[in-house]
């Protein structure tokens, strides 16, 4: 199974263009924070950041709804490109399918709205 929920905030804005085929993709990096304790007791803020690419339907609200900085939940599946350089090293890239965004903030961050929640029926 490959299934991936994660929850962060967008590190850098969402960038949509249109492929030659007119299907709509937006693309971004999700940065996700953890706490942890070192021996001392005392605490550290690790980041880890993905980046994240949605399609067609998802794809337009992402790019409408969020900015840098909103906290998002998705639901999607993990992918890997692999590739060679000019050099003929393999190079290789994991990235998230984006298959459910939930908006947890979103620009307006107006606290009588209701965040919206897509879900997408194909890639």
């Amino acid at each position: 199974m490959n299934k991936m929920i994660l929850s962060g905030n967008l590190a850098n804005m969402v960038t949509k263009k249109h492929l030659n085929n007119g299907m709509c993709v937006a693309q971004s990096t999700l940065a996700l924070n953890n706490v942890i304790k070192k021996k001392d007791g005392s605490k550290e803020n690790e980041v880890c950041y993905i980046d994240v690419i949605a399609y067609e339907k998802i794809a337009k609200l992402m790019y409408e709804y969020t900015t840098k900085g909103t906290k998002i939940l998705i639901e999607g599946k993990l992918k890997q490109d692999v590739w060679q350089d000019n050099s003929g090293n393999t190079k290789s890239k994991h990235y998230i399918i984006i298959k459910r965004l939930e908006v947890l903030n979103n620009k307006t961050q107006q606290s009588s709205q209701t965040s919206p929640t897509f879900k997408s029926t194909k890639p």
